[in-house]
């Protein structure tokens, strides 16, 4: 199950704006960024949780994004579901026991992330 991915979001150029109005660049981890573009690399990748487990996902950003990171949960094929938004915030309806942390400016996000049982 791919639990999570990061995106910076900001009024940074490039990319498309999501449901919540936020601009996020498009992600490709096979590119090697050039000059002004936003690089985002994230680890674990995706990882497989069991229930009642816990997971922390860590994503290195390129200088310029700050705290203008947000998390997102995807279930499979399920359309993603916001959870965090500036980098420690957590959207409405999102659990507690879901954490974001930022060591900005040094561009290390986290975010920790509790399977419900």
């Amino acid at each position: 199950m791919k639990v999570a991915f990061p995106w910076a979001s900001s009024s940074l150029e490039g990319g498309s704006t999501d449901s919540l109005g936020s601009t996020r660049p498009t992600v490709d981890t096979q590119h090697t960024p050039s000059s002004g573009e936003i690089s985002l690399t994230q680890t674990p990748k995706a990882a497989a949780v069991d229930k009642g487990a816990s997971v922390t996902l860590r994503c290195q950003t390129s200088s310029g994004v700050g705290d203008w990171i947000s998390w997102y949960l995807q279930k499979g094929t399920e359309s993603p579901k916001p959870l965090i938004y500036a980098a420690t915030s957590l959207h409405s309806g999102v659990s507690s026991r879901i954490s974001g942390s930022s060591s900005a400016p040094d561009g290390t996000e986290g975010c920790v992330l509790c399977c419900s049982k």
